[in-house]
């Protein structure tokens, strides 16, 4: 018994110290890549107001370097297809598609998104607590663009409980837990009411079983749930939100634009049409599924060359780089020589 709670302390020191350490290793990674440095300077004006004209030069430039990116990965694509097939393989148009029309508008509308979050400090601190888990740096364009949901099925769900809990969206993930809020915010509608009917009923088994029990027998839609069997309960989001709610609907500007461009984007990563299209789907198509599925890796590029640029990135600089991995390489030897001779004294 003894032994088992000796060894119990054991497991939890161990899970700390590796926690610990591998937080220490992210700062390390952070001061050179630089996507801590504040986002706030590049979108919004003199008077530290937001700017859309500053806003859009950076996403212009961002949609750009993903843009090379692309390209980069087509030229490596079509060498290694004419190196296993030969030169008449991709002669015969057997080619890694281009950067279309579709991907620019799914990358604009994202960074759009994404920028004005991080930007307004309104979703970032309410008393508190926040909103959006934005930093206001050029880390939440690398968090929000994670795969936070691996289909509309899994979305949709997200969407329906927050609803469901009267608008209460912080059990939602990502970029998809603000911009719900702010859509909610700004037209009054719930997210999941605008999935077509066949969707909704399909989707529906990914609720919580209590919910939908409930749902299907009193036959309400996931947004009216709090009020059959929730009502009289204090909900502490809409406590939380509600000052905040009012700042951002009198300074938050192009409403009509942030709402368009998140449903814009919303189809577009999560298309049901994903789900099938390895079978008979258009190339098109499939190229904008696989366009969705590389987000996070396509804007961590994009941000590191915005930063690379302004010198507030190192991976780039010869010095820095080099001796930063110098010192690492030192203290993983150094560490090897300790633990040597900590094991020499133990069996000394």
């Amino acid at each position: 018994m003894e032994r088992e709670k000796q060894n119990i302390k054991r497991i939890a020191l161990l899970k700390f110290r590796e926690k610990l350490m591998a937080e220490e290793l992210e700062q390390y990674r952070i001061h050179l890549t630089g996507e801590y440095e504040s986002i706030l300077p590049y979108i919004r004006d003199g008077e530290g107001h937001y700017s859309p004209e500053k806003t859009e030069e950076v996403i212009e430039e961002l949609v750009g370097y993903v843009r090379l990116y692309h390209e980069y990965e087509a030229d490596c694509s079509l060498r290694e297809q004419e190196e296993m097939y030969g030169r008449e393989w991709t002669e015969a148009g057997n080619v890694f598609p281009g950067f279309s029309e579709e991907a620019e508008t799914f990358f604009r509308n994202f960074f759009y998104c994404a920028l004005r979050i991080s930007e307004a400090e309104e979703l970032c601190d309410v008393d508190g607590e926040d909103i959006s888990g934005a930093t206001q740096t050029f880390h939440d364009l690398l968090w929000f663009s994670g795969d936070h949901y691996e289909r509309q099925a899994q979305l949709y769900a997200g969407e329906a409980v927050a609803e469901g809990l009267r608008n209460n969206y912080d059990g939602m993930k990502g970029i998809y837990r603000p911009a719900s809020w702010l859509v909610h915010l700004f037209t009054g509608k719930n997210l999941s009411d605008l999935y077509p009917e066949d969707l909704q009923k399909k989707y529906i088994f990914q609720l919580p079983v209590e919910m939908r029990n409930g749902m299907e027998r009193v036959g309400c839609k996931p947004s009216e749930y709090f009020d059959y069997f929730l009502d009289g309960i204090s909900s502490s989001a809409e406590q939380r939100t509600e000052k905040a709610a009012e700042e951002i609907r009198e300074r938050f500007s192009e409403q009509e634009k942030f709402v368009e461009s998140y449903l814009s984007f919303r189809s577009q990563k999560y298309d049901p049409a994903y789900d099938s299209l390895y079978v008979g789907g258009s190339i098109d198509k499939i190229a904008m599924m696989e366009t969705a599925c590389r987000l996070e890796d396509d804007v961590k590029t994009a941000v590191l060359m915005f930063l690379e640029k302004r010198g507030l990135s190192h991976l780039e600089d010869d010095d820095t780089y080099f001796t930063a991995a110098a010192l690492l390489r030192r203290a993983g030897k150094r560490v090897k020589e300790t633990a040597l001779r900590d094991e020499r004294r133990m069996h000394g």
